[in-house]
């Protein structure tokens, strides 16, 4: 068996390193009209997670070239489970179907499953990321303010920071 070389082996890679940020650079100044323009999306779907354990989002991605903003409300109402959770933030990637964000997430919750009196509550704000790829969705973050588990027996648990998260389909157009 012909082995090749290291020398001409690692030129080969340094040449197509090259060749990589040659079209990088050369694609970062095209020309404007070169560039696609930004569109608005819509944004439908059912995720897991906080604020209300199964939520309904909705969402507006918008079109603005200098800050494309995105907003996204979800939660649902259950009787002994409910929750509302409300994003406005950056929409950085938008090509193709990856799309990326980063926000400021605002939820509140109230969380008791039907065969107990223990109930979570939580209240606040914080910064989140999320994605969708394909219309697979995911958020993460850490919010700050209050959540409160009230157990049977009357002893409150307290603390100052909880996660939000939400994993699901979300349909965009």
């Amino acid at each position: 068996m012909k082995t090749i070389p290291l020398q001409r082996l690692t030129s080969f890679y340094k040449i197509g390193i090259a060749f990589l940020i040659a079209f990088s650079v050369a694609q970062a100044f095209a020309d404007e009209k070169s560039k696609p323009e930004l569109s608005a999306y819509k944004e439908i779907g059912f995720t897991l997670g906080t604020p209300a354990v199964g939520n309904l989002v909705f969402g507006y991605w918008s079109a603005n070239e200098d800050f494309p903003w995105i907003i996204r409300v979800s939660g649902m109402d259950y009787g002994n489970t409910r929750g509302i959770e409300g994003d406005f933030g950056w929409a950085f990637s938008r090509e193709g179907r990856f799309k990326q964000y980063v926000a400021l997430n605002v939820s509140s919750g109230n969380i008791r499953a039907s065969d107990s009196t223990e109930t979570i509550k939580f209240t606040g704000a914080g910064p989140v990321y999320g994605f969708n790829l394909y219309g697979f969705a995911l958020q993460a973050g850490l919010n700050f303010g209050s959540s409160n588990i009230y157990y049977d027996d009357g002893a409150i648990s307290t603390g100052s920071v909880y996660i939000v998260f939400q994993i699901g389909y979300t349909y965009i157009w």
